[in-house]
């Protein structure tokens, strides 16, 4: 088993679709707060950066260098077994 140093943010968008990203933000390396409700972004409570719970692209960002989308990987869900498997070694 490969080891991971990072948290990942799994966001259900409907029965059978997800966003799971590596909340590591894009432009300091801080880690990105989850939606607090299922009309929130990911935040990134270092310099505020926000992240869109659609698809991780960069809502907003303050002055200066902006930050690259949060990486975000592929999934499989199976529907019979209701089991969600994530392969960390693709990001889409």
């Amino acid at each position: 088993m490969r080891n991971i140093n990072f948290i990942i943010i799994i966001i259900r968008k409907t029965e059978e679709e997800f966003l799971v990203v590596n909340s590591t933000c894009t432009h300091m390396g801080c880690t990105v707060d989850a939606p607090r409700t299922v009309f929130d972004n990911l935040l990134c409570p270092c310099h505020g950066s926000e992240y869109s719970r659609d698809d991780a692209s960069v809502i907003w960002y303050p002055e200066g260098f902006p930050p690259k989308p949060l990486k975000r990987y592929k999934w499989i869900y199976d529907n019979l077994t209701q089991t969600l498997q994530i392969d960390f070694s693709v990001t889409v």
